[in-house]
C-alpha cells in the first residue's frame, strides 16, 4: 500500500539536478522549475517558522530549503562522521560528554545578506532554551550557550550528551537580527524567512508558494535546481489528474490503490519505491526529478542511478522518521562543501 509522506522534506535539491535541460557549465541550475506535493494542505497559512510542525513550511516539507542545522547524519552508515552544513568541521566533546565545540563555517550570509556567524549559533540554541516547547525534534536543552569566536560555538549541558550529537546537531540555525526581536517565538508565523539554506520565499499565495535561489547561499554552484514550486492540494484524489500528467516532478501523498492505472502506466520513467531508503514504511511518485527529495522514497526516471541519502531525524527517537539530501553520483561527496 502507498502511504504517507514525512513530516519534513527538507530536499536533496540543493545537490540533485532535475530533469530539465541545463544551461552552461554542469554547475549551472536547471532553468526548470521543480513541482512539488509533499502533502495535502487544507488550511495553509504563511508561516514557515522552523521550529512549529503546525506551520505550513514545515507541513509541505519545505522547511530545510530555508532553514540549515548545524550537520546532517548519514543513517544507512552510521559509522560515519557527521557531515557539516553550517559547521565547518567535526565537534568536539569534553567536560565528560557535557560540553560540546563546534566550529562554526565562515564565509556564511544570510538570504538577506547580512553575515552569518557563531552569535547566530548561540542565540539559537539559547532561544530553544528559553521556549522549550519549540520543537526541535526532543534535542536536548543546553544550559548554555556561547560564541567563543566568529567561528566557534560552545555549548553546555547538564549531563553527557554523547548519544545524542545526532539530535544536538540538526536543530535549524535562525539569525539572531531577526529572531531576536520577536516576542515570542512558539507564536511566530515567520511570513518571510531569512534563512542560510539554499532557497527563499519569492511568492506565497492561497494556492501555494514558490520557492527561488538564495543568492547568498554559500555553497551556490552545487545548487541545480532554480526553483522549487510547492502547490496545495487539498485532498489525494486531487492529485490524481496533475501526477499522471506531468505537473508535479515528485508527490509524497498516498495516491491509493489506482497507482498502477493513473501512474505507472502513463510512462516507462514513472516508477516508485515502497520502502523508503532511510527507513519507514512509505512510498513516493515523482515524474521530473533524478533523484530523490529527502527521506520519502521518490520517483525518479529509471534512466538514472540513485544518489548517495543522508538522512535527519525529523520526530522524536521513539518514531524516528528521517529526510535524506542526495549527491550527485558523478560528484560524490561534492555536497556539501568543506
Amino acid at each position: 500500500m502507498v502511504s504517507q509522506k514525512r513530516p519534513t522534506l527538507a530536499l536533496a535539491i540543493a545537490a540533485c539536478s532535475s530533469s530539465g535541460t541545463q544551461s552552461g557549465s554542469g554547475n549551472a541550475a536547471s532553468s526548470k522549475t521543480l513541482v512539488i506535493e509533499s502533502t495535502s494542505v487544507t488550511a495553509p497559512s504563511q508561516n514557515f517558522n522552523p521550529y512549529v510542525q503546525s506551520a505550513t513550511g514545515y507541513s509541505a516539507q519545505a522547511t530545510g530549503l530555508i532553514y540549515e542545522p548545524l550537520y546532517i547524519f548519514n543513517v544507512m552508515n552510521p559509522t560515519s562522521q557527521p557531515v557539516p552544513m553550517l559547521a565547518s568541521g567535526q565537534p568536539t566533546w569534553s567536560n565528560g560528554g557535557k560540553t560540546l565545540t563546534v566550529p562554526i563555517r565562515s564565509g556564511v550570509k544570510w538570504s538577506d545578506g547580512k553575515p552569518f556567524t557563531a552569535s547566530d549559533v548561540a542565540f539559537t540554541y539559547n532561544l530553544v532554551k528559553k521556549n522549550p516547547t519549540l520543537y526541535t525534534a526532543s534535542a536536548p536543552l543546553v544550559t548554555s550557550a556561547t560564541a567563543t569566536s566568529p567561528t566557534s560555538v560552545t555549548l553546555n549541558f547538564s549531563s553527557a550528551q554523547f548519544a545524542n550529537l545526532f539530535l544536538i546537531g540538526q536543530v535549524y540555525i535562525v539569525p539572531q537580527h531577526v529572531w531576536g526581536s520577536v516576542s515570542n517565538p512558539v507564536t511566530y508565523t515567520d511570513a518571510n524567512p531569512v534563512g542560510s539554506g539554499p532557497y527563499m520565499l519569492q511568492t506565497y499565495s492561497s494556492h501555494g508558494f514558490l520557492l527561488k535561489q538564495n543568492p547568498s547561499y554559500w555553497n551556490k554552484s552545487a545548487v541545480k535546481v532554480s526553483a522549487v514550486d510547492f502547490p496545495f492540494y487539498s485532498s489525494n484524489a486531487n492529485l490524481v489528474p496533475p501526477i499522471a500528467s506531468g505537473q508535479i516532478d515528485w508527490a509524497g501523498s498516498n495516491l491509493g490503490p489506482g497507482i498502477s492505472s493513473n501512474y505507472l502506466s502513463k510512462s516507462n520513467d514513472n516508477t516508485t519505491w515502497p520502502t523508503p531508503p532511510c527507513g519507514g514504511p512509505s512510498a513516493t511518485a515523482s515524474t521530473g526529478s533524478s533523484c530523490p527529495p529527502r527521506a520519502s522514497p521518490a520517483m525518479r526516471p529509471r534512466r538514472r542511478r540513485p544518489a548517495a541519502c543522508f538522512c535527519r531525524s525529523t520526530t522524536p527517537s521513539s518514531s524516528r522518521r528521517c529526510r535524506a539530501i542526495c549527491r550527485p553520483p558523478a560528484t560524490r561527496p561534492r555536497w556539501p562543501a568543506s
